[in-house]
């Protein structure tokens, strides 16, 4: 155990190094948050509901979505990178799992980013004052939870199979960077994917992007009935599942080509 807390630790020492480039990271992600909010305020101006969806509904949804971002894809490990610059060859020859070692580093990534998620929000909701929607139901803030833990596990592996394609081409980043933006839109990280019209809704559920950011956030806001909510925790299993073998057969395929290019 000694080892992966040295991990995390080494992982804040880079994040300490490169103090700046957090810095402005964060600020980018509180400027989106405002920008989205105050948009969000205007739409509602002189409306009681929109969408289906009262003020304080949509306010507490934008406003947790950083937060859940941080906490699920919240990381800049880069897998991919370590791969093709002939790192991965370093983590093969220490006495540790592989995987587990940028699960670690994920986890401490992930630790320092909602620490300061949650320091912001605070902040903006002591200054900005809006009505939030506080969930009571113990039921629904037990499976709000669990989906949280399921979208962590989705996105690690989901993550990782992306990476991976490093064993294969230097131009990994193409293709993540397509599931980055498809992910940015069906995640629903800047409104909530119910109010699009339904076929596109219901083809958005089929996906694995739903389940990082708009399941958990409208089981805490308590949108669908027990139903859809056991539904969509099943569909975020088979997700898991899918992308856990995926990732498995990729590593497997991709050590026997691995040449530690660059070392």
């Amino acid at each position: 155990m000694k080892k992966y807390y040295l991990i995390i630790l080494s992982t804040i020492d880079e994040y300490i190094a490169y103090v700046l480039n957090f810095v402005m990271w964060r600020v980018r992600v509180i400027l989106r948050l405002l920008v989205v909010y105050f948009l969000w305020s205007a739409i509602f101006s002189g409306n009681k509901t929109v969408f289906g969806y009262q003020q304080n509904e949509i306010l507490t949804y934008i406003l947790l979505t950083p937060l859940i971002s941080s906490l699920i894809t919240g990381s800049k490990s880069d897998i991919g990178s370590e791969i093709h610059q002939g790192n991965l060859a370093n983590y093969l020859l220490r006495p540790l799992s592989v995987f587990k070692y940028w699960l670690t580093k994920d986890l401490a990534d992930k630790l320092l980013n909602i620490t300061f998620s949650i320091i912001e929000l605070s902040v903006l909701v002591l200054l900005l004052k809006p009505d939030l929607y506080w969930q009571s139901n113990l039921q629904n803030l037990f499976l709000f939870t669990l989906s949280l833990v399921l979208s962590l596990i989705l996105y690690f592996f989901l993550n990782n199979s992306l990476g991976f394609l490093a064993f294969w081409t230097a131009d990994y980043w193409g293709p993540r960077f397509l599931v980055l933006v498809i992910q940015e839109f069906l995640a629903g990280g800047i409104f909530p994917l119910d109010i699009l019209p339904r076929p596109l809704f219901i083809f958005s559920l089929v996906t694995p992007f739903p389940y990082l950011s708009y399941f958990p956030l409208s089981i805490y806001l308590g949108k669908h009935d027990l139903i859809f909510t056991m539904a969509g925790i099943g569909i975020t299993c088979f997700w898991i599942f899918f992308f856990y073998q995926l990732s498995f057969w990729l590593w497997r395929r991709g050590l026997r080509k691995f040449s530690a290019e660059g070392r």
